[in-house]
């Protein structure tokens, strides 16, 4: 048996097709029997040699060979269509002649005739996208053959657990729990009453923030990061940047471009407002670069390659025309052996001359507070990502954009 197709049973018995008796004989079977998956009407079509003398015709199914026989419809003519089937399943068919002008007159079963649903197909033409009006993320694809049923799985990260959300029978749905400035990964199923397919490529979408405001993302690195992301800066977010801040703890070692190249694709993967006119970074070190390559997975081959790449990505990358600011912070600490590499840095991290070199920990809030001021003389939409080494003490950096929030 092949998937579409089907088997064709034969019989010894006479009927008017083979040159037999021109007479009711209820001993005689139907004969040339054969079923076939249509797929175009999505249903397995049985067919059969008309039996002389027979009013109708009984159809019988089985889910295996010698299994049993069930009754599943009656018809005139010698054609049947099934359409109580499933994907991926094989179905047994018999067939029973009947003739209404005899009393109890019905012909055996003939010879079955199998045939097999094909596999559900995972979707295709998956897409998801923000709908400003609605609000939403709209996913669609397209319709697979045995389908009854969708399922919609997200996730949060491309890699990450695909969830499942919600049972559809269109190809389409709105996804409303949804959060401003995230990224969300969708993958469709489709599914019957029996099986489920695998799963569909994955579409994504990120929601756009709508408000005019600054929106703040942290980055805390030693080896290994630690983000807060892209959030609207109020009373209620200040808190949890604080509490972000508070919970870190220094092992040592610094992934320095490592963070600052996560903090460009985090903005590169926001959708911010229209109206937005600044996107900047602002990087804080107090020492030098020891672990990026290994974190990176050896993204570039040294650490001179991976700041000449570093550079190229401050100096050209854009959100809605809007060129990207770079701020370096560097304190220069106990750790700083080689300067001339520790100012190489502050100044493959910034842009233009925006990079700054603090020799006291109490300096570090007068400079912020420079280009905090600086960011902050419009009104508009900002967005600022901050890059924040932890230091090898218990000091805590806190940053401030307002004299009533301060500490």
């Amino acid at each position: 048996m092949a998937a579409c197709g089907g088997e064709e049973g034969s019989s010894s018995g006479d009927d008017s097709s083979s040159g037999g008796d021109s007479s009711w004989n209820k001993e005689v079977a139907p004969t040339g029997v054969s079923a076939s998956y249509n797929s175009a009407t999505e249903k397995i079509d049985i067919s059969w040699n008309s039996k002389f003398g027979a009013t109708g015709y009984s159809v019988y199914r089985a889910d295996e060979l010698n299994g049993v026989y069930s009754f599943i419809g009656q018809v005139s003519l010698t054609l049947y269509s099934d359409s109580s089937i499933a994907a991926g399943k094989t179905y047994y068919y018999k067939i029973e002649a009947i003739n209404d002008f005899a009393i109890d007159e019905v012909s055996p079963l003939s010879i079955s005739a199998s045939a097999t649903c094909p596999e559900l197909k995972a979707p295709t033409g998956v897409s998801a996208s923000y709908n400003s009006t609605t609000e939403k993320i709209d996913i669609n694809w397209d319709s697979v053959s045995l389908a009854t049923k969708y399922g919609v799985y997200r996730a949060d990260e491309l890699s990450g657990d695909y969830l499942f959300i919600k049972t559809v029978f269109p190809t389409s749905y709105s996804d409303s729990n949804i959060t401003a400035g995230e990224t969300y990964y969708y993958k469709i199923k489709t599914l019957d009453n029996y099986t489920e397919s695998p799963f569909s490529i994955y579409a994504s979408a990120t929601c756009q923030f709508t408000d005019s405001e600054i929106y703040l993302s942290v980055i805390a690195f030693n080896e290994n990061l630690t983000t807060q992301k892209f959030t609207r800066l109020n009373y209620d977010s200040k808190d949890d940047f604080d509490s972000f801040i508070d919970d870190r703890n220094a092992d040592g070692t610094t992934s320095l471009y490592w963070a600052v190249d996560n903090a460009i694709v985090s903005i590169k993967n926001t959708a911010f407002p229209d109206d937005i006119d600044n996107i900047s970074i602002v990087t804080f070190t107090d020492g030098l670069d020891t672990s990026s390559l290994h974190a990176s997975d050896y993204k570039h081959t040294n650490n001179s390659a991976y700041l000449d790449a570093l550079k190229i990505d401050i100096n050209t990358t854009k959100v809605k025309d809007i060129p990207l600011s770079a701020y370096a912070i560097g304190f220069k600490g106990t750790d700083v052996k080689n300067e001339e590499t520790f100012k190489e840095n502050l100044e493959g991290l910034s842009s233009k001359d925006n990079n700054y070199t603090v020799d006291d920990i109490n300096e570090i809030e007068a400079v912020f507070t420079e280009i905090a001021e600086s960011l902050t003389k419009t009104n508009s939409s900002q967005s600022l990502a901050l890059s924040v080494s932890i230091p090898d003490s218990e000091t805590k950096i806190r940053f401030t954009f307002d004299d009533n929030i301060s500490e």
